[in-house]
């Protein structure tokens, strides 16, 4: 199994187990060799048989939990992880894996209390520090959360940016001289969701330079006049430009000194900025197709490799929200939705129309003009609701209960502190859109009634 031979190594498991149907380890073997090979009802069978006949043994528990959890059974899970935990006070996997599964039953405050716990046995874990601060700025304590946030770093996920880490970091005063780096980290929400602190660092020092991704190049450039906007890959190519640099810090890193606390928020507005003559040329090609409609923007899936399957809705789980026949529905939606779109008007009998030329994947400064034309936006937690956010465009997000829900969108809340445009619909039930779209099919008839 640790070759990667898994068919003869299930051979030799079920071998054992036709010989000595209780051996323990062959049984707790089989089952995370099903994990592995993704049949997780048969591992969770064999980890089930395994518990029957070995109560006490803390492995399989956490076995056990971590296939519910990736099954989407989280009640199943938490339980199973409280399980290895009790049997094991001292296990540091354990007390990470009921924090996470904690987390997906948004049961943030339960989910401290077992980081801090794996941290009493391992203080210098990144994983762990990454992890607590998760939770704590999902519950708004932002200053703890940020300092936390600072582990992440010395994660695995964040090692690609060891190169640009290497020069000085700033802390947060003035420059009187010199040149200040900041370049963007993580994916495009991010990289958009962190810009919106860009603008205040315009007196920070005499030059900056802002380095993101290569799709945004052009819509920051435009929205950060003061700054030198260029692409990331363009800057480690550039060894001058490398070598100009006087401190640097990431995006995320200017939260801890200029959101330390929810009130930093206040009379914050739109900070991105599209190109004028695009936005009237785009207007203009819908005004002649569907002249005097409102126009409401759709995007229903996100394509996050951890969490997109919780974060999207289906567009046939959504349609009876969208039932309105005096709007026109544009499709915002990044890849090709043709199939998803014939569906939907065979069910619906509506049109969810895409003006060619929309794709975020290829070109985010067109589609942030497309997104810049609509009355309003409804989307899942994606790229479309960063960038209408930071138009400013009026836009309604559908958010996921537990599993998929960033910290940025906080609890309990229906506005956004980072986008004053934006309006929260959130699951009260996990994987339950019911609710969310019960709410948006009222709000909407509300405003088409006006």
């Amino acid at each position: 199994m640790q070759c990667g031979n898994l068919d003869e190594a299930r051979h030799c498991y079920e071998r054992v187990l036709s010989i000595a149907p209780n051996h323990h380890k062959s049984q707790a073997n089989l089952g995370v060799l099903f994990y592995k090979q993704g049949d997780l009802e048969a591992s969770l069978a064999v980890f089930s048989d395994a518990i029957a006949s070995h109560p006490e043994d803390t492995e399989l528990h956490f076995n056990a939990s971590r296939t519910y959890r990736t099954l989407g059974r989280f009640d199943e899970a938490v339980m199973l992880a409280q399980k290895a935990v009790n049997l094991s006070p001292n296990y540091f996997d354990g007390w990470i894996n009921l924090g996470v599964t904690q987390m997906a039953l948004s049961r943030y405050e339960e989910a401290e209390k077992s980081y801090r716990s794996a941290l009493r046995l391992k203080s210098q874990s990144p994983v762990a520090h990454h992890n607590l601060a998760q939770a704590l700025l999902q519950l708004g304590r932002l200053e703890e959360g940020w300092a936390e946030f600072e582990w992440r770093w010395r994660t695995p996920e964040f090692k690609e940016s060891e190169n640009v880490r290497a020069l000085p970091q700033w802390d947060g005063q003035p420059m009187r001289d010199g040149v200040l780096l900041i370049w963007a980290e993580q994916g495009i929400g991010d990289q958009i969701l962190y810009s919106s602190m860009v603008p205040e660092i315009k007196a920070a020092a005499q030059k900056v330079i802002l380095a993101c991704s290569s799709r945004l190049v052009g819509l920051f450039a435009r929205s950060f006049p003061f700054a030198s906007v260029v692409s990331q890959p363009d800057l480690l190519n550039d060894k001058a430009m490398l070598a100009s640099i006087t401190a640097q810090i990431s995006s995320g890193g200017l939260g801890q000194y200029l959101r330390p606390n929810l009130d930093c928020f206040e009379g914050h507005s739109s900070f991105l900025a599209v190109d004028p003559g695009q936005v009237e040329m785009v207007r203009e090609k819908y005004d002649a197709l569907f002249p005097g409609r409102r126009r409401i923007g759709v995007s229903w899936c996100s394509k996050n490799p951890r969490s997109g399957h919780a974060k999207s809705i289906s567009l046939k789980a959504l349609a009876p929200a969208l039932k309105h026949t005096d709007v026109v529905l544009v499709d915002l939606q990044y890849g090709d939705t043709t199939s998803e779109r014939n569906q939907f008007s065979s069910a619906t009998g509506l049109q969810l129309y895409r003006l060619p030329g929309i794709e975020p994947l290829t070109d985010l400064d067109g589609f942030a003009a497309h997104v810049a034309t609509m009355d309003l936006v409804i989307t899942v937690s994606n790229t479309t609701a960063h960038v209408a956010g930071g138009l400013g465009v009026p836009c309604w997000t559908l958010l996921p209960a537990g599993e998929g829900l960033r910290w940025y969108w906080f609890l309990d809340r229906s506005d956004s502190p980072w986008y004053p445009s934006v309006r929260l619909f959130r699951q009260a039930i996990p994987g339950d859109w019911t609710l969310v779209v019960n709410q948006i099919s009222q709000a909407l008839d509300r405003i088409l009634a006006t």
